[in-house]
């Protein structure tokens, strides 16, 4: 149990925490954890949160795959897998994956893929083209475009 005016204190924390950045419920869950909020009274206040708006799934899976494309050039199947892990819903995972252009994604693609490419300058080019398809498919990309980028470049750079 918490103390009388102790819920309206931990609230106020949990409205600072989800209005510095966009958070998820399993963030604000842990957050209350840390907290040292008992495990009973978790959901009310992600309730709370839900219905005044703090908390949005679909908005933070679209901000989450969106951002996490343009600053670290993830691929879309590693933030579906960063996604699930914070316990997005899919129909959220989803809409999310509609903030990355098709255009974008297959340009950043190619740049990742020279670039990694002209990393490799000392390998053959059977161990090159190995390392760097595992390096575009450690960043998330997926193996039918990594295949067909690769092959491309390796193709041109006879």
């Amino acid at each position: 149990m918490l103390l009388i005016g102790e819920e309206e204190k931990i609230l106020a924390k949990l409205k600072r925490f989800c209005a510095y950045r966009e958070r998820c419920c399993r963030e604000v869950q842990q957050k209350l954890q840390v907290l040292g909020v008992p495990r009973g009274l978790i959901g009310g206040f992600v309730q709370t949160l839900l219905a005044e708006g703090y908390i949005h799934e679909e908005r933070f899976a679209r901000l989450f795959a969106g951002g996490y494309f343009r600053q670290k050039k993830w691929g879309k199947r590693k933030i579906v897998a960063a996604l699930r892990q914070k316990g997005i819903a899919e129909a959220h995972i989803r809409m999310g994956l509609q903030e990355i252009n098709t255009t974008e994604y297959l340009q950043v693609l190619h740049r990742l893929t020279e670039k990694t490419w002209k990393q490799y300058t000392r390998e053959d080019k059977d161990k090159r083209i190995t390392k760097v398809r595992a390096s575009l498919m450690r960043k998330g990309f997926e193996p039918d475009l990594v295949s067909r980028a690769v092959t491309q470049l390796a193709n041109s750079a006879k």
